[in-house]
């Protein structure tokens, strides 16, 4: 059975595989299992669930699912702007403070996908902005108030 450190919860905490599939048991430095088996679609971390990876690409409008009732929002957004121009709405910064989204064009369009701030919120100054690049990835966080650019 192989074993994998988990630093993001201790340097003592291992985890491994589970007796069902798409599971991890968590175990502690003695061997022991210190939280039960967890889903792997899932993930529960001090209360807060993430969802699981969307692939699904975008061709209309959408909305960021904005984190929820302890249910965290969109982190990865796959847009395909080649059948027309489309808005992808910003959740209000202030209800998801800390939030980083990426936003990815799977394709050569150059046709333009327009990031819209909810209210009078603002990316980098801006209430949109077109993104209008063949492939391009650009990833944002809420810092509560506005939103900004964090890496392109």
């Amino acid at each position: 059975m192989s074993t994998a450190t988990v630093p993001i919860v201790s340097n003592s905490l291992k985890a491994d595989t589970a007796a069902s599939a798409n599971t991890l048991a968590y175990r502690d430095n003695q061997g022991g299992i210190t939280h039960n088996a967890v889903n792997c679609t899932s993930l529960v971390n001090s209360g807060a669930t993430f969802r699981p990876f969307n692939a699904t690409a975008k061709t209309a409008t959408y909305t960021v699912l904005a984190p929820t009732a302890g249910v965290g929002g969109d982190s990865v957004v796959f847009y395909n702007p080649s059948g027309g121009a489309f808005a992808i709405n910003l959740p209000l910064a202030s209800t998801c403070s800390g939030m980083v989204v990426t936003f990815k064009n799977i394709t050569n369009s150059t046709t333009a996908c327009t990031l819209t701030c909810a209210g009078s919120d603002t990316l980098d100054g801006a209430a949109t902005l077109a993104l209008t690049t063949a492939w391009q990835k650009i990833t944002i966080q809420s810092n509560g108030t506005v939103w900004y650019i964090i890496g392109a």
